[in-house]
């Protein structure tokens, strides 16, 4: 008997889990992105980058001039590199790739 009731309930959450994930990609395909704003606007980034590129200032000082934490100064310069080059042309290291995980394919 629980059987059946943990099997249904197994059936029950993998379509609500369908179900939210094509509610997320319809609201992607409109424009929407969830999260929270970005505190700092893309000329902020870019501030904040050409004044971490200068080195005359610490991440804390180009915090406070914006009013945000160091926190957020590293996180912004990680992910929005503002006038990088497209990848492939040699503009410099790029992002780390993440390790897989999964095992390696045997030889054939």
């Amino acid at each position: 008997m629980f059987h059946l009731f943990g099997a249904l309930a197994q059936f029950e959450r993998e379509i609500i889990r369908d179900r939210t994930m094509a509610g997320l990609a319809a609201a992607r395909a409109r424009g929407r992105n969830g999260g929270r704003p970005s505190k700092l606007s893309p000329d902020q980034v870019r501030a904040a980058r050409r004044l971490y590129d200068e080195r005359e200032h610490t991440v804390e000082q180009i915090g406070s001039i914006f009013g945000v934490s160091r926190t957020s100064i590293y996180r912004a310069l990680r992910d929005k590199p503002i006038d990088a080059k497209p990848a492939g042309t040699g503009g410099g290291a790029g992002r780390r790739r993440s390790r897989s995980t999964s095992a390696p394919k045997a030889a054939t």
